[in-house]
């Protein structure tokens, strides 16, 4: 994972939301992140699986054409995604992300 994906991910982490399930394992997502969530058997656990997640869940933003959210502090990596995605979506035969 590049320094950027880290410095945006940790920032997103600050509004990371935890919750302990019956069976006592752990889910963790990220409100502003669509899709993006992580279960551990511990608190601890849930969040480094959400950090392996959102590697994944990133790309697949890019490959979809779907903006990422903003986070207060990180503008750079955002529109530098946000190119990324315009990049994917001119080059793509999908209809489906020229039309966004």
């Amino acid at each position: 994972m590049s320094q950027a994906r880290i410095r945006y991910l940790n920032a997103a982490r600050q509004s990371a939301k935890y919750e302990q399930m019956p069976n006592g394992q752990w889910v963790a997502t990220i409100p502003k992140f669509e899709g993006l969530r992580a279960i551990g058997a511990t608190r601890d656990e849930a969040w480094w699986n959400l950090r392996d997640a959102f590697d994944h869940w990133l790309d697949e933003q890019i490959k979809m054409g779907r903006e990422v959210p903003h986070i207060h502090g990180l503008r750079a990596f955002e529109e530098g995604v946000n190119k990324l995605i315009a990049t994917h979506r001119a080059a793509t035969d999908d209809p489906r992300l020229k039309e966004k």
